[in-house]
């Protein structure tokens, strides 16, 4: 029975920790405003290589329909026509190299937003000079967080008025 007690008490007190690191964050990105839950995803240490932006990665399994469907089309397959995209995306896109542990070099679709707003304690700060990553694979299987935070996100935050 003590067993059990602690067993339950440990696994609660895991989850109020891993809830206590997930941020409400507010991006907007050509007119398009999404409400996401952020988690600081310590290990993400990628940044864009030419304008050393952090980059924080947003499910777009689970907001990509909010993204114009040619938008969607254009960085989940990888087209290398910008024919199709709209033109408020124009100049926003980035392709950014990156390596994961046992696999080859990728590349991941980027897009500079126009905002990206972090709450902390319902206090808001704003997060510049960061790209939002495209991941078309779910980034929790809990559907608890819908983007990874930089660790420099967290760092340089900067307080909103």
């Amino acid at each position: 029975m003590y067993w059990y007690s602690k067993q339950t008490l440990v696994n609660i007190e895991t989850e109020k920790i891993r809830y206590d690191q997930i941020y409400p964050v507010k991006v907007v990105v050509a007119g398009i405003q999404l409400h996401l839950h952020g988690f600081v995803d310590s290990g993400n240490r990628l940044e864009d290589p030419f304008s050393r932006r952090a980059v924080m990665f947003i499910d777009m399994t689970d907001v990509g329909n909010q993204f114009p469907d040619s938008l969607v089309r254009f960085t989940k397959q990888n087209a290398h026509s910008v024919e199709d995209l709209p033109e408020r995306f124009a100049g926003r896109l980035t392709m950014i190299p990156f390596r994961t542990v046992g696999a080859k070099q990728h590349f991941l679709w980027a897009l500079r937003p126009d905002e990206v707003i972090v709450y902390d304690k319902a206090q808001p700060y704003t997060c510049s000079h960061v790209l939002l990553g495209l991941s078309y694979t779910p980034l929790s299987d809990r559907r608890d967080y819908n983007c990874l935070l930089h660790p420099k996100m967290m760092q340089q935050k900067k307080q909103t008025s």
